[in-house]
């Protein structure tokens, strides 16, 4: 979210010794120097900035076309799914959101990096800051829906939960909201002259709009968008620390009535037991827990009516099958958690780097090349996110990497296009 502040940072050290901005309605016309002069020189600051984006160059490059193959595949793999979850809906709208950014938010991010001196086209630079802010905005958003059904599913499992078609709806909502929340940001923003180190020679930059230069509105929509940005950290942090608390809980638990069963006397020989004393020890080995039931007992579950309250006794193998389901919810959590503590971490440092140069302007021109090429190249950091996510399933979610692998070979083995086992078929 922080797409709000002015990521292009200007600095060709003896060339211009500091970027300053012009008044408003201030003309690009100078009578002292020829346009093919003008060009030569604001080409030859193109130049040297280039350089020094070489870093950010390869790095977005890179983003790009990592995200696109990985964004992709989770929207194949997800999408063939046949039970459709409200995680799965919003995993596959943060992809969506993704792909947008990997196909045209980078592109155009590198086309305004090799225009830092002379962009001209007024209408391309509020569409790149206005699709921007709005995928930021739709990712954050996104992150904290997603953060929210987790609480609800981990802290309130008996209350109301959110649905597939819930999440749907929630998710056109919540671009819609995006979009017409970065209007504004779109409206003060767009061509922006700058000086340089000479001063018959101007430069035109997308930053602030011309006209909105020295007013108080480019600071008002970058405080909201920042508003926006922790209105969305903060309570994804409160109910990730809740259910990593609740599951640490929960995790507790199971491991003591582990302990518990492990104390019970076992009958090792299973071939020759006979059917009453095999009976008898699945009763003893059978948890029971007194509960007050509102509706009808499940099928499997043994109901004591002799007792004074109704006793719940679960068999082995459904104590098996319910530590399945919650070590599978523990795995979906982590992978959640740390795909929202990737986002916080990318946008809060690109946002210390920008607040940093606020502060020091002076100071960050005596930087060195390296350093200013380094300082460029972490002010993008944030579109580490829309590459990342990939990975991240595929570290936590076994499923997801077996569908993967299974995928792959579908597309790249023709053996296994025929059924066959590719190990079997080398050797």
């Amino acid at each position: 979210m922080f797409m709000s502040f002015d990521f292009v940072y200007v600095n060709t050290d003896s060339l211009a010794p500091m970027t300053t901005v012009l008044p408003p309605n201030h003309t690009f016309i100078s009578s002292d120097i020829l346009d093919e002069e003008r060009r030569i020189y604001l080409d030859s600051l193109q130049s040297e900035t280039n350089i020094r984006n070489i870093p950010t160059f390869i790095f977005l490059v890179a983003m790009a076309m990592i995200g696109l193959f990985g964004n992709s595949l989770i929207l194949l793999i997800y999408s063939g799914r046949k039970k459709k979850t409200s995680t799965i809906v919003f995993i596959q709208s943060i992809a969506v959101v993704d792909l947008i950014t990997n196909v045209i938010v980078i592109p155009l991010t590198i086309y305004v990096l090799f225009h830092t001196w002379g962009f001209n086209n007024h209408g391309l630079c509020k569409s790149f800051l206005f699709i921007n802010l709005a995928a930021a905005s739709t990712s954050a958003i996104l992150l904290l829906a997603v953060a929210t059904v987790r609480y609800r599913k981990v802290c309130v499992p008996l209350g109301w939960q959110v649905t597939a078609n819930n999440a749907k709806i929630i998710s056109v909502l919540i671009a819609v909201f995006s979009c017409l929340s970065s209007i504004p940001y779109t409206v003060v923003h767009g061509i922006q002259l700058v000086e340089t180190g000479r001063p018959e020679v101007r430069g035109k930059e997308c930053r602030v709009d011309q006209n909105y230069v020295n007013t108080i509105w480019p600071l008002v929509v970058s405080l909201v968008s920042l508003v926006i940005f922790l209105s969305c950290c903060i309570p994804l942090t409160y109910m990730y620390v809740r259910v990593g608390i609740t599951a640490w809980r929960h995790i507790y638990a199971f491991d003591v009535s582990q302990a518990d069963d492990a104390k019970l006397p076992q009958n090792t020989s299973d071939d020759t037991m006979d059917t009453k004393d095999s009976a008898s020890d699945v009763q003893t080995k059978t948890d029971c827990i007194e509960l007050e039931l509102k509706d009808k007992p499940n099928e499997g579950l043994k109901k004591d009516v002799t007792s004074s309250q109704q006793t719940i006794c679960v068999p082995p193998a459904r104590r098996n099958l319910e530590a399945i389901g919650r070590k599978i919810a523990n795995h979906t959590t982590r992978m959640l958690i740390t795909i929202s503590v990737v986002y916080i971490i990318t946008n809060l440092t690109t946002l210390i780097l920008v607040f940093i140069r606020s502060l020091n302007p002076e100071q960050m021109l005596n930087i060195g090349t390296v350093a200013d090429s380094m300082y460029r190249l972490f002010l993008q950091i944030f579109m580490l996110n829309c590459a990342s996510n990939p990975f991240i399933y595929c570290m936590c979610d076994r499923k997801f990497r077996k569908e993967c692998t299974a995928f792959l070979r579908k597309v790249f083995c023709p053996q296994c296009q025929l059924k066959r086992n590719c190990g079997r078929n080398r050797k």
